[in-house]
């Protein structure tokens, strides 16, 4: 996804390090940590919009 795309690289490791938190540790996920990954997945979402290609829909 980094090679391909203009996906913030920080954004990927904050998410790629809530996720190994949340699944691998008992550690309780919170309310900030769950606004962390949504900022984390807007400048995702944001970053790939740049990257997707114009689509018009088929008529």
């Amino acid at each position: 996804m980094l090679d391909r795309t203009r996906a913030d690289p920080g954004a990927v490791a904050t998410l790629r390090g809530l996720y190994h938190r949340a699944r691998f540790r008992d550690a309780d996920i919170g309310t900030s940590d769950v606004q962390t990954a949504r900022d984390a997945l807007r400048r995702l979402a944001d970053d790939l919009a740049i990257d997707a290609p114009d689509r018009t829909p088929d008529a």
